[in-house]
């Protein structure tokens, strides 16, 4: 999930994975975002992360 300072979701992804010894990788588009301060948030079973992003253009 990317959500704005707010709190507004601007993007959910969800990516499915059948072990949990795998990496994924994904792009996220942020060519069309103004610079901010933006959260990205991680989840998965057992754990759940917020990384802080920082847009500068």
């Amino acid at each position: 999930m990317l959500a704005d300072q707010n709190g507004r979701l601007l993007q959910q992804i969800q990516l499915s994975s059948t072990s949990s010894n795998t990496w994924n990788e994904t792009n996220l588009p942020l060519h069309d975002l103004p610079s901010g301060i933006y959260f990205l948030q991680l989840r998965s079973a057992n754990q759940l992360r917020t990384e802080r992003l920082v847009v500068v253009k």
